[in-house]
């Protein structure tokens, strides 16, 4: 293994992709939306050793943390995190920006076309062809969502979402924006969580009215109004001088 003298940082980690010929996997999710606005989720996997091509881990590290300092001075968030088990690297990575040219250069080396439908605008066009970094590694996936797949060369896995896995030529995709919740969903979502508040404070009123127990009935004696006799209980005539009660 040599190193590639002509290496350039390109989708956020691509400096790792180059170790591709050293075992390395590499796995990109990318969700479109509305506006331009694009969510993407990559993992990198690669033996430790091959850190030896860059020097140390920590100058390996550095390097990535420049570059992701430029991506988000152009407006991309950017968390990532590397975990080592064994003698295996994995360094994973969440972003998220606007603007189809900052995710071409982020993610996918400036070597793809994102075009919205001139006539359809809702439409998304995509073209990408990896570079030979990308194309040796030994698990090269690549995975995109939207609201609706019209077209791909892709495998589709489930509906909004098609997949390559070791693509050899050009990757082709036409899409719909995935749409997130609109403000006349979020109101009736509201309105239905009220109104099932409000049956369950009605349901429990009620069963509380239902438990109250009644007040008890005078046990105390009763006496004929007219002769003075103790009464027997719910009696309608005194049982001495017969006087209605």
């Amino acid at each position: 293994m040599q190193k590639n003298q002509s290496l350039v940082l390109f989708c956020l980690i691509l400096c790792t992709f180059v170790l591709a010929g050293c075992g390395a996997n590499i796995d990109r999710t990318v969700t479109f939306y509305a506006d331009e606005r694009w969510q993407a989720d990559m993992e990198v996997t690669f033996p430790i050793e091959a850190i030896a091509l860059f020097g140390s881990l920590e100058q390996f590290d550095s390097e990535i943390t420049s570059e992701v300092a430029k991506w988000e001075g152009q407006g991309a968030k950017v968390s990532w995190k590397s975990l080592q088990e064994e003698t295996i690297l994995i360094y994973t990575f969440d972003i998220e920006g606007t603007g189809w040219d900052l995710l071409n250069e982020i993610v996918f080396e400036n070597r793809a076309a994102i075009d919205a439908d001139e006539e359809n605008t809702d439409q998304i066009h995509f073209s990408y062809f990896a570079s030979s970094d990308v194309l040796s590694a030994n698990q090269n996936m690549l995975t995109l969502n939207g609201g609706q797949i019209i077209s791909s060369n892709g495998n589709p896995v489930k509906s909004g979402q098609v997949q390559w896995v070791n693509p050899s030529g050009r990757v082709e995709a036409v899409l719909t924006a995935k749409r997130g919740f609109s403000f006349v969903t979020i109101l009736i979502i509201g309105l239905v969580l009220v109104a099932i508040v409000a049956g369950f404070w009605f349901y429990w009123q009620k069963s509380n009215q239902q438990k109250t127990p009644a007040s008890p009935v005078s046990s105390a004696p009763a006496f004929c109004p007219n002769c003075g006799t103790q009464l027997p209980p719910q009696g309608k005539f005194c049982p001495t001088c017969g006087n209605k009660l």
